[in-house]
């Protein structure tokens, strides 16, 4: 059984599966099951299911699709899948990557040339970062979160392409790398809200060369310099 919440585009009620996503026409949603990519209707029904290679991934809810031009591109488990939809209704594979077994993907993002980037978080509080060719799957560059200054290990929640910089969104801390190299470029202070762990709002916000966070519920906002990493 698909079942649906009330979330609202625009004045369209549309299914809530592991955070929908409107066809570039805005006439279809696609979602992703752990196990599939499905394509329904705005009413909710069921058009088709295409069925993940690597089996069911288990996704978590904080990582949605994107659809980039005509790339679709869903994380679920360990996995990335990457559709060619072209053809809104027919989705066709290009590739599947798992960068990292035993891990989940905690992050996602495009840049401007569609290549993806990706946070692999493991129960162990290891993060992993890869840039992924957009058209092939391969690994251009890979690295990881661990840093020193960092006030303790945390996943990776989020990761965000803004400019010529990929800002991972660690709870404690936000760090900084190139997005050509993957040369890690700094790490903020040290970003506590109180006693609200694990409570930060999922994102960050660029504007006047700095990032913007909710935590605890919204109870306070953080800024970041973009390029030093202070916080203020």
């Amino acid at each position: 059984d698909i079942h649906f919440t009330t979330e609202f585009v625009g004045d369209q009620m549309i299914p809530a599966i592991e955070r929908p996503i409107l066809t570039t026409d805005g006439t279809l949603l696609y979602g992703d099951t752990g196990s599939s990519t499905n394509i329904y209707t705005l009413d909710g029904e069921l058009l088709s299911s295409t069925p993940h290679p690597g089996g069911s991934g288990g996704n978590r809810r904080s990582v949605g699709l994107i659809l980039n031009e005509s790339k679709l591109f869903v994380p679920s488990g360990s996995y990335v899948y990457a559709y060619d939809v072209s053809d809104s209704k027919a989705p066709d594979l290009l590739w599947q990557v798992e960068t990292r077994t035993s891990s989940l993907v905690s992050g996602m993002s495009v840049d401007n040339s569609g290549d993806v980037y990706l946070s692999h978080s493991s129960e162990d509080y290891e993060t992993n970062l890869y840039r992924l060719d957009g058209l092939t799957g391969e690994v251009v560059w890979s690295g990881d979160t661990y840093d020193p200054r960092m006030i303790k290990p945390s996943f990776a929640e989020s990761v965000h392409v803004f400019g010529n910089q990929l800002f991972v969104d660690a709870l404690y801390n936000v760090l900084a790398y190139d997005l050509e190299t993957g040369e890690k470029l700094w790490v903020s202070d040290g970003l506590v809200c109180g006693e609200a762990e694990w409570e930060f709002a999922d994102g960050l916000v660029f504007a006047n060369n700095a990032l913007y966070r909710n935590c605890a519920g919204g109870a306070a906002v953080l800024a970041v310099n973009a390029t030093s990493g202070e916080s203020s």
